[in-house]
């Protein structure tokens, strides 16, 4: 049976690995689909959502991979790429404007999904 750590680990990379998709593939879904989906799923709001459950997850899941592997640095990228995400939405977009917070979140969701890739493979043994 799989523990919650690792579970943990796997949501939160898919998470990241959603929220890096949907900041890449937004300007497609506009072109391609009808409008009114596209405008559901271009609401900022939708940002602020995926944070909420971004959040939670990865910070259970690298503070539980820490205690375990002792790798802090697998927890400060964690961190860093957090931090950048919330960055991205509440100050990136009002003073940058809309292309540089899809640029801070894509950095931001790459580096969680690396720090839980190697915190989930740290915890394994790898």
């Amino acid at each position: 049976m799989m523990s919650a750590k690792y579970l943990g680990d796997k949501i939160a990379i898919s998470l990241s690995l959603l929220c890096l998709i949907h900041c890449i593939a937004m300007p497609i879904f506009v072109v391609f689909v009808p409008a009114s989906l596209a405008v559901i799923l271009g609401n900022e709001s939708v940002h602020m959502w995926m944070l909420i459950a971004v959040i939670p997850f990865s910070a259970i899941a690298l503070y539980s991979g820490c205690k375990k592997h002792k790798r802090f640095n697998v927890t400060a990228i964690g961190i860093i790429g957090l931090t950048l995400m919330v960055l991205a939405v509440a100050a990136v977009e009002p003073l940058f404007g809309h292309e540089w917070e899809v640029v801070v979140t894509v950095i931001g969701a790459i580096a969680i999904a690396a720090a839980h890739f190697k915190n989930y493979r740290l915890c394994q043994g790898g």
